[in-house]
């Protein structure tokens, strides 16, 4: 097995710091199971509300448990209120497959067409704040992941071995999304931890404010 492997460094405080990218050849395919394109899912429908204020951890976590045992299928990150997600607990993706997480159908985070990408704001300070785990084929997209506690310290988003299962995570794509810190927040060890991951795409993302960006 092939691994991707890429580092990128920053300081606590940086100012954006652009695109990293590391794209597998095709004979190494990237992206969710085909069961993601089938089963779809709103956040807002399992009670996620999207205000910034109320906590969606739990909904959010629902939408991606239903998507799961299905087979795998898409999650849209819509809240009944807004796109704008608090999020004060840790979000597992440990061990599932085929599940695709999605911030809005827009180009690009950037400013450019497309509705605004959806936000997860992290105010907690156990890490990791998203846990991906021995998971296979799946997919963060369009989305603005960020941390606002300056006492957090660890991986915003990590991969690696789960307790139950020893397998390394495979087939994982990280597609126009932002991984930051708010506000005074800016002590995190890794934006996004990659390490034990098979294969991985990171692709037109931005990473700020932390002292790793991206490592694997």
């Amino acid at each position: 097995m092939e691994r991707r492997n890429f580092l990128g460094k920053f300081g606590m405080g940086a100012a954006e710091l652009g695109t990293v990218a590391a794209i597998p050849e095709a004979a190494h395919p990237v992206g969710p199971a085909d069961t993601s394109d089938r089963n779809s899912f709103r956040a807002a429908d399992f009670g996620a509300v999207g205000n910034g204020t109320a906590d969606d951890t739990a909904a959010i976590q629902r939408a991606i448990d239903a998507a799961y045992k299905l087979g795998g299928g898409t999650v849209y990150l819509e809240g009944s209120a807004g796109r704008d997600f608090k999020c004060a607990g840790q979000i597992s993706l440990d061990e599932k497959r085929g599940v695709r997480i999605i911030g809005n159908a827009g180009p690009n985070v950037q400013g450019g067409q497309g509705a605004a990408s959806a936000q997860l704001n992290y105010t907690g300070t156990a890490s990791p704040f998203i846990s991906m785990r021995s998971c296979f084929s799946v997919s963060l997209e369009t989305i603005s992941i960020s941390y606002s506690n300056a006492s957090f310290r660890g991986s915003l988003v990590e991969t690696g071995h789960s307790v139950k299962a020893k397998a390394d995570s495979g087939y994982l794509m990280f597609d126009r999304c932002r991984f930051m810190g708010s506000g005074r927040a800016n002590a995190a060890e890794y934006l996004l931890n990659l390490s034990l991951a098979i294969c991985s795409t990171v692709r037109n993302c931005e990473f700020q404010t932390a002292n790793t960006g991206v490592v694997g």
